[in-house]
């Protein structure tokens, strides 16, 4: 008689693989997670899984449908980068094929659902809109024979009006105005004693972007003229928008508000980043614009 049939017959508990030497060590490590048996049509699964590094770099998928179940196990490889992708897109990828693939399945369809996450990781499209004075710098490297050149490119235009084409846009949409008094408002409406704002494009600020009568209200609080000889709108909330097919060459990207590009041009704040270690970047960014600052006022950037 063979050993396992010996102690099926006579009772005796058949000895399971792997002891474990304390069954709530899992359940009471805050890295460790798991869930129940949960029943499927094909029959049952459970999952778990225990977080060993700063991140939790891998991540898993279960998707149950009424005929089928898919299961996504992603290595994360130093990073959640990929994994994440994964988790978030090979799904929906594999159902699309599948629908173009007359509702069935083959092992193809999984090589394609590979090879379009792959094509996504490689050669994302940045989407970037802007309202406002904010403005995103991409940095990209383009071999120059056999020299590496720095390309720096706003992605997105800012809409100051210490910009003298935005002061003139502002004009050209008052043309039944007086060009005297219509320069004399711009600069106090915008840019005299700080003004009321520094661009034409922003959120709020409702009763400057509807037609303007002698009757309009304006807030008390609000610093700009009484006497108003505007009847078109001054203000917008349409952003500036602007995509990109990124490539192999895009190396970073530098998204930054007024405060920032008023203290540090964009090509040398690319260049900062460009030549620094990757750790840290954002902090010295800020520390350079704000050493240029004090530089202006005749002093030293210094914390007590």
């Amino acid at each position: 008689m063979i050993p396992f049939l010996k102690h099926v017959v006579f009772g005796t508990p058949y000895q399971q693989y792997g002891q474990i030497e304390d069954p709530q060590a899992f359940h009471n490590d805050p890295l460790a997670w798991s869930r129940p048996l949960v029943k499927h049509y094909w029959g049952e699964f459970s999952m778990a899984a225990v977080q060993a590094n700063v991140d939790m770099e891998d991540k898993c998928q279960v998707e149950v449908g009424i005929d089928s179940i898919f299961v996504g196990v992603y290595d994360g490889q130093k990073g959640d980068t990929v994994s994440i992708l994964l988790r978030n897109h090979i799904f929906r990828q594999i159902i699309v094929l599948i629908q173009e693939n007359n509702n069935n399945m083959n092992k193809n369809i999984l090589e394609r659902a590979v090879a379009r996450i792959e094509i996504a990781f490689m050669r994302g499209t940045l989407y970037a809109a802007n309202v406002g004075n904010s403005r995103a710098v991409l940095g990209s490297v383009t071999d120059v024979g056999n020299l590496k050149r720095l390309v720096v490119k706003q992605l997105v235009r800012d809409h100051n009006l210490y910009d003298g084409n935005i002061q003139k846009q502002v004009r050209n949409l008052q043309p039944d105005t007086n060009d005297d008094y219509n320069d004399k408002y711009v600069s106090m409406l915008f840019i005299r004693d700080r003004g009321l704002i520094d661009t034409t494009r922003c959120i709020g600020y409702s009763y400057l972007k509807e037609e303007i009568s002698e009757g309009v209200e304006i807030p008390s609080w609000e610093r700009m003229p009484r006497a108003l000889n505007f009847t078109r709108p001054l203000l917008t909330s349409k952003p500036d928008v602007y995509s990109r097919i990124l490539s192999k060459s895009d190396k970073f990207v530098i998204f930054g508000s007024s405060g920032l590009w008023k203290l540090m041009s964009k090509k040398d704040a690319a260049k900062v980043v460009n030549t620094s270690p990757r750790d840290g970047i954002a902090e010295r960014l800020a520390t350079l614009a704000l050493q240029n600052g004090a530089k202006r006022r005749g002093r030293t950037y210094r914390v007590a």
